[in-house]
């Protein structure tokens, strides 16, 4: 019985198909019409679904190929980055040997091998802009592929980078945590650079937002929370920022440093010894459980092991711990980083203990210890410079000193040792001297405003007609670069003495209003500086004899303070 019901099913569904459009064929027009459309809707609905379908599966398809040529154009590039930094390696190593760029195989020079893989790696940013944007228009609401978008302008196009960047990370509202964490990194960045403290905390300010939606996102990422704490520590809200680096240090025992600063900037350093004992534990903890004995971990944990006895000043436990671990070392390049290592504790501990005012004893003592630091690392640059001011300043010793480094016949001396052996021809009036040093100097330092300044200074003292406008160049220029430069608050306090150069340059091209102005200024920060009052009268002679007057009466008001200060120092 079930088996011919099962037969008759194609013939009875059949039939009740006819049953149903005869009978209603036979009702009203109304439903006679609808009945003779149906067919044509049922064909268009199911039209559409075919179209639906076949456009999901063509984006299905899509997607995957344009990311694939994305992700293919990601490796050509690194290709092309590696292949770049090569060419500038062998460039650099051109350059050192005092050579002519000699062509490659090929034929081509360095700097055309190196223009055509820029060149190349512009057309590919250029193809990958494309396949993004394919699938930005294939996946909308997928963050992923405008982020990448994003990073193809990095470098080429700040304006376009930040435009998709601040859709993906707006400051009212967490979106897509790596445009954030981009976002909070570029704003830290730039703030370093800031001209002036208002534009600095505002910049923080904004780092500081980005970095909360990124650690709303990703609340156990570490570099977030780095980045809160530092914004806090640059706000000088110490309490905050201890707070969050006390939590860091639990992780990463590094971040004693901040803590040790904080301590400081608090007037609590009685808590540092317990921070650095504690961070010093751990990084030997850290050196027992490298079984695998990995270079970077071991000298990672060495610099910090030490870093921390320095701190506490704790100079003879740094380099006892360093001879013990070089004795007990049997790699040759290990052994080679510890005594570099104890060099640099012994210079450490020579410029804390520098003072020209102890006895001749205290100096030669603190001059062995520069001693033992050269001899384990003749290229420290601060042992150099730190022995070359005991070569210009201290007479009693100067010939021992030049025993151990003599900066005169030092081809590749260091440019604040130039600096001194200038400042020290300056002193005596060898100008010639003085401009030569200034200037070797200058080209290993090109961004230092105190070696402009003196440089520009002695061709002033020289006397040359012609280098009158050449220095005034010079001392501009080491305004500039100091008050451009954030991070420069300790050389700041040389400004005075970089508008007085200015002033000097402006008198002798007889700009004499611009150079009253200069000199003005050096004085808000030296007002009691003779020379300068002296070059102002000259200034001021002719123009604005009321205003000379005045001068020459505080002129002569001080030199009789100060004689009178000599005699008594003489009584």
């Amino acid at each position: 019985m079930f088996f011919r019901r099962l037969v008759r099913l194609p013939y009875d569904l059949a039939i009740g198909i006819y049953q149903f459009f005869n009978s209603n064929f036979n009702e009203s027009p109304k439903q006679r019409t609808l009945m003779l459309g149906l067919p044509a809707i049922l064909v268009a609905i199911l039209g559409l679904a075919f179209l639906g379908l076949s456009q999901a599966s063509k984006t299905s398809r899509l997607e995957p190929w344009y990311s694939n040529l994305s992700d293919k154009i990601d490796d050509q590039k690194k290709a092309i980055a590696l292949d770049v930094k090569k060419i500038r390696q062998e460039k650099l190593s051109e350059r050192s040997d005092d050579s002519q760029t000699a062509p490659a195989d090929d034929g081509k020079t360095l700097e055309k091998r190196e223009a055509e893989k820029l060149e190349e790696h512009k057309e590919l940013l250029e193809d990958q802009r494309i396949y993004l944007q394919k699938l930005i228009d294939l996946d909308p609401a997928n963050y992923e592929h405008r982020f990448k978008l994003a990073q193809t302008y990095s470098g080429t196009s700040s304006n376009q980078q930040r435009a998709i960047m601040s859709k993906l990370a707006p400051e009212d509202k967490a979106v897509f945590y790596k445009a954030h964490s981009y976002m909070a990194r570029e704003y830290f960045v730039q703030s370093q650079k800031a001209v002036s403290k208002r534009q600095k905390l505002f910049l923080l300010g904004k780092a500081k937002i980005h970095a909360e939606h990124w650690l709303t996102q990703q609340p156990d990422e570490r570099q977030p929370r780095e980045i809160i704490a530092r914004v806090l520590l640059q706000e000088e809200r110490y309490n905050d920022a201890y707070d969050l680096f006390e939590d860091l240090f639990e992780v990463e025992p590094a971040f004693y440093n901040e803590m040790v600063q904080i301590n400081k900037a608090r007037n609590t350093p009685e808590n540092n010894d317990s921070v650095l004992n504690s961070a010093s534990k751990q990084f030997k903890a850290r050196l027992a459980r490298n079984k695998q004995n990995h270079t970077n971990v071991w000298v990672t944990s060495w610099n910090h092991i030490i870093n921390c006895l320095v701190l506490k000043n704790d100079f003879k436990t740094a380099i006892a711990e360093l001879e013990a671990e070089w004795n007990r070392e049997r790699d040759d390049t290990r052994k080679a980083f510890l005594q570099k290592q104890i060099g640099q504790v012994y210079t450490v501990w020579a410029q804390h203990q520098s003072n020209p005012n102890r006895s001749v004893e205290q100096r030669r003592a603190n001059l062995n210890q520069l001693r033992e630091a050269f001899k384990r690392d003749s290229s420290s640059i601060l042992a150099r410079n730190l022995i070359t001011q005991y070569v210009n300043n201290d007479p009693e010793l100067a010939d021992e000193a030049k025993i151990i480094y003599d900066p005169t016949t030092d081809r590749d001396a260091p440019a604040m040792a130039l600096s001194d052996m200038g400042a020290r021809a300056l002193r005596e009036h060898d100008y010639g001297i003085a401009i030569d040093y200034f200037e070797r100097a200058n080209k290993r330092n090109p961004n230092n405003p105190l070696i402009l300044n003196n440089l520009a200074f002695s061709y002033l003292k020289s006397e040359e007609e012609e280098t009158t406008v050449k220095a005034l160049f010079l001392v501009n220029e080491a305004i500039d670069k100091l008050l451009n430069n954030s991070n420069s608050a300790n050389l700041r306090r040389h400004l005075s003495s970089l508008h007085h150069t200015r002033g000097f340059a402006l008198l002798r091209l007889s700009r004499l209003e611009e150079a009253a102005a200069s000199f003005e200024l050096s004085l808000s920060e030296r007002p009691e500086h003779i020379a300068t009052l002296e070059s102002l009268v000259q200034c001021y002679e002719g123009r604005l004899d009321e205003q000379a007057e005045f001068v020459r009466g505080y002129l002569k008001e001080l030199k009789a303070r100060e004689s009178q200060n000599n005699s008594q120092q003489e009584n």
